[in-house]
């Protein structure tokens, strides 16, 4: 029950305490996760298992390295991720929509004094 509702890529190995096991659906954050690892000279085991028609990449580091593993598994999905709202033109016109209801609001509580 623990994992329904887990937003993270990773966790603490089942039968290794001992270990992080990350893992990625994209084989482009795979490799850039390992060549960060390799950079940063961290040892990683690294395992693909085929789940249904894709594979799963998953790589298990030492629970010592954790805020470097941390970190370079923020980098990575930081690196590939989707912007929330794609469209530039609709993205604006929600700031400009947000700055606008904030600037009544600052002008409705002034004129209330």
């Amino acid at each position: 029950m623990d994992h329904l509702f887990d937003l993270t890529n990773y966790r603490i190995h089942p039968s290794d305490k001992s270990y992080n096991v990350y893992h990625f659906t994209k084989p482009e954050q795979a490799d850039y996760f390992e060549t960060l690892l390799i950079e940063y000279k961290l040892h990683f085991e690294r395992y693909n298992e085929k789940k249904g028609d894709r594979l799963v990449y998953y790589f298990g580091i030492k629970r010592v390295d954790e805020n470097t593993s941390n970190q370079l598994n923020n980098l990575t999905l930081g690196r590939y991720r989707r912007k929330f709202i794609p469209d530039r033109t609709i993205r604006l016109g929600i700031m400009f929509l947000s700055v606008g209801i904030l600037l009544l609001a600052i002008v409705g509580f002034i004129k209330s004094r």
